[in-house]
């Protein structure tokens, strides 16, 4: 069309939701999430065109053990036409020869109920259609599966395929293929399925009835949105609303708008710091507020770069799921395109590096329509940041992880203790509150001049692992694998399509997880991790033949030697599977400021905990509660005997519970920023907050 009329054409997104489908999804989840058995689906009238003729061979092929409980066909088998098409009469009548318990056939039209209640209790489903006749053409029956997390089996170039990722396990070239995709989706369906979650939601980010109707009224722009690119697709829902905002209605009439300044990166990587900038938004935005969210990497960013991780567009599609995920009304991103030139470290250095980055132009107009009423930063750091995008002169909110400039001086070891301090305490004194996540935090800037200070222990929810947080996974390699892990090394896919497979294999044999560490690349993790390993690891705990976990970007080759006990997991989507799988965590630093945010995570599990006198630091009660192992040996000791001891295991859990209980009792974060926008915003009664 754009070819032949010279009117640029886009491709629209589809209005998709059904109200029956979430229903039957919401009822049938339980059950799939504890099913060991994997159900394939075939939905839609019996027809040529769409592949059922194969199922019979399909279901031939597999090996034995799968055809006999391990897997079950759920066929929707009614024919289009009196007689049905004679290939799929012939595919028909032999499915019916097969043991019910296998082939399930649904030989009438489903009403919709019954329909939804099917695709919503398969684990994935069989779309083999005619490669010629779909390389354009949409199929609903794929479209119901991606919007339900339901694993699509699709031919190789067809328009279905095109929007799966490239290589996907259930893309298949030839339908001899079949029985060996059905058998590998059985084998690994716990990482397919995080897999085909993950492409779900970006999907139904991109296809609703909100995003067709924002497109198509972004039409009359002189450049319109084109969905046929990757970066702008990702970006298109927050996009559309920070071109176009709304006029702004009486101050009477709308809710608190609030600017939330954040390290994106932290919020990627699922370090201490990131986990706390998801509380603060989860408190915003349970409270009515109307939250946008400026993301700052205050890195250097350039597409051409050769890593991926250094490029606009990568941190284009991550921000725009982890502002999905904590429900902004809509987010940009700011960073440097220039090195700034700066010998400073320290508290100094992070402000120059952060006065270098490029206001971004679409916020620029959307706060020309639109004053916040507040912004909410994280750190002092990113002070500079809100004066290059016009937000310091605003009422603001500052939170501070730990003391920053005791942090650099604890590290740095320079001159520039004071400096930093003071350029610290200066933002500290220009704010209307200052939030610590430590009494003692807490304490120190209120003695430097800060009036207005609260403290509050970051908590979350305790949280509980159920035989469904484990279903479907075989092994500890398929449990790294579902909780995303991106090292190369454990994850199934990339580690059988890199070679790298030393890691992999012994994971196999794995059957516990003795050790967890959680942990980023910053110094304190170095350090103790170091600590660790040549005092603790090499000499008590590895001749014992214990393993130890590694999440996070602490990396190896940067940190320790490697060690056939020592398994790196790297970034992860998510930790859950780690903390609730793990026998023991461990917090092994030997300097810190602040609160270890990782503590307090293994205590929101309840898991055992062994930690030095630093690592507890700001937790009331710990010490005396968990007890401190600050000497080698004794850490070890400790570590032993829990591992080799479950009563003193649970004894461990029950403590960490006991003590969880106690900090939830004096800390509730969701109040804790209720009270700061109580004491920033005279429009506070206008929130329409939720019940704490």
């Amino acid at each position: 069309y754009s070819q032949n009329t010279g009117v640029r054409f886009v491709t629209l997104p589809l209005p998709f939701g059904i109200d029956v489908l979430e229903t039957a999804m919401e009822a049938r989840a339980p059950e799939r999430a504890v099913r060991a058995s994997t159900q394939i689906c075939y939905l839609g009238d019996a027809r040529d065109e769409k592949g059922y003729q194969h199922l019979p061979a399909a279901i031939d092929g597999l090996p034995g053990p799968l055809r006999q409980g391990q897997m079950q066909f759920v066929l929707q088998s009614n024919f289009n036409r009196p007689g049905g098409e004679p290939q799929v009469a012939r595919a028909r009548a032999r499915l019916q020869t097969m043991p019910r318990q296998l082939v399930d056939l649904r030989l009438k039209p489903l009403s919709d109920p019954e329909y939804f209640d099917v695709l919503a209790s398969s684990d994935a489903t069989f779309i083999a259609y005619d490669a010629v006749n779909y390389a354009r053409r949409s199929s609903g029956v794929f479209t119901e599966s991606l919007y339900a997390g339901v694993i699509p089996i699709v031919p190789a170039g067809t328009s279905m395929a095109a929007q799966l990722p490239k290589g996907f396990p259930s893309i298949y070239d030839n339908v001899a293929e079949l029985p060996g995709i059905l058998a590998e989706i059985h084998t690994r369906k716990h990482a397919l399925k995080h897999a085909i979650a993950e492409v779900s939601e970006r999907w139904r980010g991109l296809h609703s009835p909100k995003t067709l109707l924002l497109q198509m009224l972004c039409a009359p722009n002189a450049s319109p949105f084109d969905l046929d690119d990757e970066v702008t697709r990702d970006a298109f829902e927050y996009g559309v609303q920070v071109a176009h905002p709304p006029t702004e209605p009486e101050e009477e009439a709308r809710p608190l708008v609030c600017a939330h300044v954040i390290d994106l990166e932290s919020l990627d990587w699922k370090i201490g710091a990131g986990y706390v900038k998801r509380l603060q938004a989860g408190a915003l935005v349970s409270q009515g507020i109307l939250t946008f969210a400026v993301m700052v990497i205050h890195h250097v960013l350039d597409e051409t770069s050769p890593d991926e991780r250094m490029r606009p567009s990568h941190w284009g599609r991550q921000a725009t799921r982890i502002a999905r995920e904590l429900g902004y009304a809509g987010f940009w991103i700011v960073y440097r395109r220039a090195h700034a030139a700066t010998n400073l470290t320290g508290i100094l250095g992070e402000m120059a590096k952060r006065s270098q980055v490029m206001s971004n132009e679409e916020m620029m107009k959307f706060l020309a329509n639109v004053t916040p009423d507040f912004v909410y930063s994280n750190y002092a750091q990113n002070h500079p940041t809100m004066q290059r995008c016009g937000l310091a002169s605003l009422p603001f909110i500052v939170e501070t992880h730990d003391v920053q400039a005791h942090h650099a001086a604890l590290y740095d070891k320079d001159a520039q203790a004071d400096a930093d301090a003071e350029a610290e305490l200066a933002v500290y004194r220009q704010a209307r509150v200052v939030s610590c996540l430590t009494e003692l935090d807490g304490q120190y800037v209120r003695e430097n001049g800060v009036p207005e200070v609260e403290h509050c222990l970051p908590l979350i929810r305790p949280q509980v692992a159920t035989e469904a947080t484990f279903a479907g996974l075989q092994d500890l390699a398929e449990l790294l694998s579902a909780s995303g892990a991106r090292e190369e090394t454990v994850n199934i896919e990339k580690a059988w399509a890199t070679g790298q497979t030393d890691q992999l294999m012994r994971l196999f044999g794995e059957t516990r997880m003795n050790m967890l560490f959680v942990g980023g690349w910053h110094r304190p993790n170095i350090e103790g991790m170091t600590w660790f390993y040549n005092e603790v690891f090499k000499p008590f705990l590895e001749p014992s033949g214990k393993n130890l976990f590694v999440f996070g970007g602490i990396f190896p080759e940067k940190a320790i030697a490697p060690s056939p006990r020592i398994y790196w997991a790297g970034l992860c989507d998510t930790l859950e599977l780690a903390y609730a799988s793990a026998e023991i965590i461990i917090a092994p630093l030997l300097h810190g400021t602040g609160v270890n945010i990782k503590v307090l995570e293994a205590l929101a599990w309840g898991k055992p905990i062994v930690a030095t006198t630093v690592a507890l630091r700001g937790i009331r009660g710990a010490v005396d509660i968990l007890g401190a192992y600050d000497e080698p040996e004794a850490f070890a000791r400790r570590v032993l005997a829990l591992s080799e001891k479950p009563a003193l295991r649970r004894e461990a859990a029950n403590n960490s519970h006991k003590l969880y209980r106690q900090l939830l009792a004096e800390n509730n974060y969701d109040a804790h920023v209720q009270k700061l926008v109580a004491r920033i915003s005279s429009r506070v009664d206008k929130i329409a907050a939720k019940p704490i």
